[in-house]
């Protein structure tokens, strides 16, 4: 990138402790854990996460498990899956190869059913996975709920930008991992 790094600065001794790097990049649900042995940001800053720009097939899906979230000024009919499109467009200028699923995974029968919406969402992406072999990146785009006073606002080249957290999908609870949802990519 050509462009001046801003916001904070880390050293490597501050994100190989463990206490360091849960307190300030990580907020971990009761219902699982995220232990010494998994949380390794040495581990992870040396892999290769590099995504080669190929145009023979999707290398990016991006869905909405909770396709009709919307935003607190948003108009009717604008949800988060014109989030995904808009992601959609970015990442297409930049020559990747993007498939935006826009299947309604939280309505059955007309009525809004989030809670199940993970396991209706199994199948659809279950199947797009096994026809597009060439994904690598799998990105559930949600807004978040929060307070009413909560404004999730930074600043990026002088422009208000939300603020984006990430899910890492760690496939365990705190008695250990779950084996009916194998995790490849841990460690």
């Amino acid at each position: 990138m050509n462009r001046p790094v801003t916001g904070s600065a880390y050293v490597m001794e501050q994100l190989i402790d463990y206490d360091f790097l849960m307190k300030h990049f990580y907020s971990v649900h009761t219902s699982t854990t995220a232990g010494r042995d998994l949380m390794n940001a040495k581990t992870l800053l040396e892999k290769d996460l590099t995504l080669e720009k190929d145009s023979s097939g999707p290398q990016i899906l991006i869905y909405h498990t909770h396709s009709q979230e919307a935003f607190k000024d948003s108009g009717p009919g604008q949800t988060v899956v014109g989030l995904g499109d808009y992601l959609t467009e970015l990442l297409e200028a930049k020559g990747y190869n993007v498939y935006h699923d826009k299947s309604v995974y939280d309505l059955k029968n007309g009525q809004l059913d989030r809670s199940k919406a993970y396991n209706y969402a199994l199948d659809g992406i279950t199947n797009i996975l096994q026809q597009n072999p060439t994904i690598q990146v799998v990105l559930d785009i949600h807004r978040d709920g929060v307070g009413e006073n909560l404004h999730l606002v930074t600043q990026v080249d002088g422009k208000d930008t939300a603020q984006i957290m990430f899910f890492n999908g760690l496939s365990q609870t705190p008695e250990g991992p779950i084996e009916y949802l194998q995790n490849p990519n841990r460690g």
